[in-house]
């Protein structure tokens, strides 16, 4: 089970630059969407 978790978190920092890349675009794109709608 350790293991598993271990690898999974590997696997996450190694692939993190571009995971958070597009949480962040993704995210930015949605709040200039909703910025835009609100005014």
């Amino acid at each position: 089970m350790l293991v598993a978790i271990g690898v999974l978190i590997m696997a996450f920092w190694y692939f993190s630059p571009g995971i958070l890349k597009g949480i962040y675009d993704a995210g930015y794109q949605t709040g200039q969407s909703i910025a835009r709608w609100l005014k």
